[in-house]
């Protein structure tokens, strides 16, 4: 049995502050908080979603990266805004690495929702891609290990997949021909 807890900012300290706090130091985009002139970035902020624009709490190292190069900018006069937190899961769980980037969950087909599935019991590997038109929005990989990236990278540039869906529903192994082809473009 596997329990994880996550993480749990230490916000306590900010009590009577004036620095709004939910779940994590709620910023915008530019990781600004509720108080003139004080920022906030990584795993203690609930900032902007990178899908859904609302404020969320993905503690995840590239978010914290991204965010205090935002703050850091802003914080120097700059006009800098992060393009939201991604959910990005990476496990490794006695030598079985599993991955998850954005929406590994889906949207439903009122939403435009598509999704395919591989399971190769043999190789103990899974493979999962989610859709939102022809947009990958989300994937999960068990066992699958070589150039995980492109799917994060297909969710993050969010690139026009064009006639690259239709192929990665019929083989969603071929996501980075389907990368090289569509989100480089759009890096």
């Amino acid at each position: 049995m596997i329990c994880a807890a996550g993480v749990a900012p230490n916000t306590v300290f900010l009590a009577g502050s004036g620095v709004a706090v939910e779940r994590g130091i709620r910023v915008d985009a530019g990781m600004r908080t509720s108080v003139a002139d004080i920022y906030a970035a990584g795993d203690v902020t609930e900032a902007p979603g990178f899908h859904s624009g609302q404020p969320e709490l993905n503690a995840i190292q590239p978010n914290a990266v991204d965010q205090a190069r935002v703050a850091a900018h802003n914080m120097a006069g700059g006009t800098a805004v992060s393009g939201g937190s991604l959910a990005i899961n990476v496990l490794d769980t006695l030598g079985l690495i599993s991955t998850s980037f954005g929406q590994w969950q889906g949207v439903g087909k009122e939403q435009g929702g598509a999704s395919v599935e591989l399971v190769d019991d043999a190789k103990y590997r899974y493979l999962s891609l989610q859709f939102r038109g022809d947009v990958l929005i989300g994937a999960t990989s068990i066992g699958w290990t070589d150039h995980v990236g492109a799917l994060r990278g297909l969710v993050q540039t969010q690139a026009p997949l064009g006639e690259w869906k239709a192929r990665l529903l019929a083989d969603p192994t071929g996501f980075m021909a389907a990368y090289l082809a569509t989100a480089q473009k759009a890096a």
